[in-house]
């Protein structure tokens, strides 16, 4: 794994952020650590089962899941050119449903879920 894990801590609640949600701004990432993920690289990575995983051995109840649960959440710190295969699979996968609600996505998510894990060194 390249880079190191961030933590998400309260980052990626700035109002008023500059920059389209879809932008990786590399140029500004000593400043906020926010500006090294594409949005849709943060959602591939959230809805991985990497992270299920993560929330389901640290989350404080099994009946609910709380915002500090996911600010726990480590994110792989990786570069821009490795975020972008992620960030392919999540619009496949939004393009499919979008296509049809109930097309059948589970080789994307497969796939997602392998990189994403791979990312996590596992």
């Amino acid at each position: 794994m390249s880079g190191h894990v961030l933590q998400t801590g309260k980052a990626l609640h700035y109002k008023g952020w500059p920059f389209s949600a879809f932008d990786i701004i590399d140029n500004c990432s000593q400043a906020l650590p926010c500006c090294r993920f594409a949005i849709k690289y943060l959602l591939g990575v959230k809805n991985s089962s990497s992270a299920q995983d993560f929330l389901r051995a640290h989350r404080r109840s099994n009946i609910h899941l709380y915002p500090d649960d996911w600010k726990a959440l480590p994110i792989p710190d990786v570069p821009p050119a490795e975020q972008i295969p992620i960030v392919a699979l999540v619009d496949s996968i939004l393009a499919a449903r979008r296509a049809n609600s109930n097309a059948d996505i589970g080789t994307m998510e497969r796939e997602l879920d392998t990189r994403v894990a791979t990312l996590y060194g596992n």
